[in-house]
């Protein structure tokens, strides 16, 4: 497709954005109100995964399977978008 094609498309990443964004935005507003008065409280962007899978040591016969740089000072893993913690002993909300 040609750049004047390309122009004359609908651009759905901008309002599919700001719609999710609205959406997480009422989900944060909806628990914040709901903990009010107890021991828990709901935190954005939570930090705790950042390095999750970073930090895991693979088995030799692993490592020698997949591609594996000499640097690997990278962040990646899971970051869910709220935690709920449990303000009263500090401690994270676990279901276990």
């Amino acid at each position: 497709m040609g750049s004047k094609g390309l122009r004359s498309r609908d651009n759905w990443q901008a309002p599919s954005g700001i719609k999710a964004e609205a959406a997480e935005k009422n989900f944060l507003d909806i628990f914040t109100k709901h903990f009010e008065g107890t021991d828990f409280r709901i935190r954005a962007k939570p930090r705790e995964f950042k390095d999750v899978y970073s930090q895991i040591k693979l088995h030799e016969t692993v490592l020698a399977d997949i591609y594996n740089p000499e640097d690997q000072k990278w962040i990646h893993g899971v970051i869910p978008d709220y935690a709920i913690d449990n303000v009263k002993t500090k401690k994270p909300f676990t279901s276990k």
